[in-house]
């Protein structure tokens, strides 16, 4: 876990840095380009990557040939997945004038998903034993690189695309290193295991839909409000939704890497099922919940603080989007029990009734304010999160109110420290800035653990013993 941890938390540096460099090099309606072209970019990764890493992680069963055949079908259809995006993407703006720059975005991260399915299967054939190490260094190393071509980039004034080309660079040194380690005589082979695509083409299918489903949650109000508002609200809205995104990426990119494995291994034993998913629900509870509440609180100063006077406005989206996370981060740990048991039609379903809401909501609202249209997702997400959870009691024979436990002593922890930090720091007037960030972490981290002690001791001392390797 610790492993997985790193390696997103490295990514969620390097996001975050490069956020910082080019938040302060451009304003709202520059970043604007680029949440137009990283909604563009989503819609194709819905047909890259995972849906060829999920289904050889979820097969219990299978060999060398078998691995390197659909390594080499998952380059043909990531590179040609590339060739397409870029093309159709050049095609549009020719018919509708629209901004050059959207277009260099779109072309660079496009190159960057397919350098992503160059290495997804062999890093998949990895994940299936949890051995991660590889992965976590290699993308540590892309990061680094990241960071470095961003802060280039912006010296070079290229803006927002220079941040797409630090995502593709760090890429490719992730992938170059990943392939140098790993075995890759397959790609000069030229047998091809067509029986194992034929087996795991369905499985492939299945992500494909939920995958778009999912594209439809979370990126569709990006595509909407890009046709309807200003240039400026385009970009404050997708800055206060992606970085909210960066912290949940980190998170769940971590929790999904470590708990898919484990579910899909441990898919015929019920009880075990049982006690593995309350136990990272326990761990999502415990970490990840205290800090989207302790980033919900020094919101207004961090934002200054790294990005400048000028992003303040994206305060409030920011704040909505961090109280969405809480549920997303308990999503994770819940779509990864149900795939890893084999239903993935049944989180199709729920993420289908999401898609729906979300569906409707858009087209209400988009015309709104930012600020409207993420309450308004956000209040249709946690109504129909309920039925995810009743999905999952009923897959584990479990009661809801027993799952209502699990997570009401950290939210009741979280809620309360962030209250008596806020005041207290707030009573102070004096503190602003870095001071404000500084002391209310120390005081909201000394309440929540006082807290945790006296309403979630037995999950509080678990997570401890898992970060120590020991559970």
């Amino acid at each position: 876990m610790l492993w997985a941890l790193g390696q997103f938390g490295a990514q969620a540096a390097a996001a975050l840095l490069s956020f910082y460099l080019v938040a302060r090099a451009v304003g709202p309606a520059s970043y604007a380009d680029y949440v137009i072209g990283l909604a563009i970019t989503a819609l194709a990764q819905c047909f890259g990557l995972a849906i060829f890493r999920e289904p050889v992680v979820q097969t219990r069963h299978i060999d060398a040939l078998q691995l390197a055949s659909m390594a080499k079908v998952s380059v043909l259809w990531s590179l040609m997945l590339a060739g397409v995006t870029s093309a159709l993407t050049w095609v549009w703006f020719q018919f509708s004038a629209g901004s050059a720059v959207v277009q260099y975005v779109v072309f660079l991260l496009s190159t960057r998903l397919f350098l992503d399915g160059v290495t997804a299967v062999p890093l998949a054939s990895k994940a299936r034993t949890l051995d991660i190490k590889l992965q976590a260094i290699a993308s540590m190393l892309g990061s680094a690189a990241t960071v470095s071509v961003v802060y280039i980039s912006v010296r070079a004034n290229l803006g927002v695309v220079g941040l797409a080309l630090g995502q593709l660079v760090g890429q490719f040194v992730q992938s170059s290193i990943a392939l140098y380690f790993l075995k890759f005589d397959w790609l000069w082979s030229n047998r091809i295991d067509t029986d194992i695509v034929k087996v795991l083409g369905p499985k492939s299918i299945s992500v494909v839909s939920w995958q778009l489903i999912d594209y439809v949650n979370g990126s569709l109000d990006r595509l909407f409000i890009s046709a309807r508002l200003p240039a400026a609200q385009i970009g404050v809205y997708g800055f206060g939704k992606r970085l909210n995104d960066i912290v949940f990426e980190t998170i769940g990119g971590g929790l999904g890497m470590v708990c898919l494995p484990i579910f899909s291994r441990a898919n015929e034993d019920a009880q075990l099922l049982r006690e593995g998913f309350v136990r990272w629900i326990g761990h999502v509870a415990f970490f990840v919940v205290p800090l989207l509440g302790w980033l919900f609180v020094v919101a207004d100063d961090l934002i200054l603080l790294l990005f400048g006077a000028s992003w303040l406005s994206a305060v409030d989206i920011y704040r909505v989007f961090l109280v969405l996370g809480v549920i997303q981060a308990f999503g994770v740990v819940q779509a990864a029990l149900i795939r890893g048991m084999g239903k993935s039609g049944v989180w199709t379903k729920y993420l289908l009734t999401q898609a729906v809401g979300n569906v409707a909501v858009v087209f209400a609202f988009s015309g709104f304010t930012g600020f409207v249209l993420a309450l308004a997702i956000v209040a249709k997400t946690y109504l129909i999160w309920g039925y995810s959870v009743l999905l999952v009691c009923r897959l584990l024979a479990m009661r809801v109110a027993s799952y209502g436990r699990l997570v009401a002593g950290p939210i009741f922890a979280m809620l309360f420290s962030a209250a008596l930090a806020w005041f207290v720091c707030a009573h102070w007037q004096k503190f602003q800035g870095l001071e404000f960030i500084s002391i209310s972490l120390v005081l909201y981290v000394a309440f929540y653990l006082t807290l945790s002690w006296f309403v979630n001791r037995r999950a509080m001392l678990a997570a401890f013993k898992s970060l120590r390797g020991k559970s």
